[in-house]
């Protein structure tokens, strides 16, 4: 066997790593997670106090070049920073009980940012990266809509609140995200949507499909950060996009986690291709190679090329590839290498890529475990 196919040592922290090892029985972690599920220590010894933030939400990677944090948020109403380098907690807050603290956004620039509550109360607030100190916060105003139809973008200074109305239009509401003043706002007809459309927000893109009465499919996507007079939320056949496929009124929908705006979609019933969808300025353009049923995505962007990152997991490894998300093109420094990873399933939440000195490029990936731990992984090792 070539040794590029070779497994690579385990670069990697689950919670806590204090020394790589070939033997994972011999590291000692720290899990991050809120599971009672922990089979995941057991046999390791010398086990550390574990200190839980809970199933991960968002993650964002710090926005400083050579950033070394990474920032979380989690289904149990808590925001925090990890250390890269050894996945220890650099601060934590544990926002407020039940809907009131819910998490619904999470952005990393200057400051972090979260939005959080529920429909009687939801509050911006932005954090200090460095030590976590609460450096604002503001209400935003009351509406008749579900707060689990509306969506958030941020750029800047500015905080994009978007909320799709059946049947009318898409509500298009900007903030100034330090101090809360309004900075404009404007509605854009869509009256194709309906109760039933499956809408998510992408980066800054908005994306909807709907099923019309005589079965097809449509689908439309709104760049949010278009002005009033710039803005056209149009829609189309989806075959038009992504030419004849099995997917029809029962079709699935999923923002892919990253810096570029993609989605997934795949029936939900009864077919296990995943085809991915690339929104770009020029429209929507679909990936050319249909994803496997399980592997786990996300996207980076590397040196201008917007990348598409692919793990699959079988028999205690991770495998990694990488391709040019326009063209499907391989990037073949960032392939042919596979990382032993005896944890079980896992999914890829973030992912950061840079050049490197006499190397080629190299990679951080955070990846979510099935019993909400959490690890880094540096790629290649």
């Amino acid at each position: 066997m070539p040794a590029q196919n070779l497994p690579t040592q385990p670069t990697c922290w689950v919670g806590h790593l204090l020394s790589p090892t070939n033997d994972p029985t011999r590291h000692n972690f720290l899990a991050l997670t809120g599971s009672p599920n922990t089979n995941m220590l057991v046999n390791i010894p010398n086990k550390l106090k574990r200190s839980y933030i809970g199933k991960l939400k968002f993650s964002n990677f710090d926005a400083a070049p050579n950033g070394k944090r990474v920032f979380l948020a989690t289904e149990e109403n808590v925001v925090a920073a990890l250390n890269l380098k050894s996945g220890d907690i650099l601060w934590r807050h544990v926002l407020e009980k039940g809907s009131e603290g819910v998490i619904r956004f999470l952005s990393v620039d200057t400051d972090v940012v979260t939005v959080s509550g529920d429909k009687d109360t939801l509050l911006v607030r932005g954090w200090d990266p460095s030590g976590g100190i609460l450096q604002w916060e503001w209400p935003l105003p009351k509406t008749d809509h579900r707060v689990e139809d509306t969506h958030w973008y941020m750029s800047g200074s500015k905080l994009y609140q978007v909320t799709p109305v059946a049947l009318s239009h898409v509500e298009v509401t900007v903030y100034n995200v330090g101090t809360g003043g309004k900075i404009s706002a404007h509605s854009v007809p869509a009256k194709w949507i309906t109760d039933t459309s499956k809408c998510i927000l992408t980066t800054s893109y908005l994306a909807c499909v709907s099923t019309t009465l005589d079965g097809k499919t449509l689908f439309g996507v709104l760049d949010v950060m278009d002005s009033e007079e710039e803005a056209q939320f149009w829609s189309k056949p989806l075959s038009e996009f992504i030419g004849k496929t099995p997917l029809g009124p029962t079709l699935g929908m999923e923002p892919v986690p990253g810096p570029v705006p993609a989605v997934i979609m795949r029936e939900a019933a009864g077919n296990n291709a995943r085809y991915l969808v690339y929104l770009s300025p020029k429209g929507p353009q679909l990936f050319p190679k249909v994803l496997s049923e399980y592997a786990s995505v996300v996207t980076v962007v590397l040196e201008g090329q917007h990348v598409l990152l692919q793990a699959s997991h079988s028999a205690d490894v991770v495998e990694i590839t990488a391709h040019v998300l326009e063209t499907g093109e391989t990037i073949s420094e960032l392939v042919g290498s596979t990382h032993a990873f005896p944890l079980g399933p896992s999914s890829l939440t973030a992912a950061v890529c840079a050049p490197r000195r006499d190397k080629g490029p190299g990679c951080k990936i955070l990846i979510s475990l099935e019993d909400h731990a959490i690890a880094l992984l540096l790629h290649p090792g």
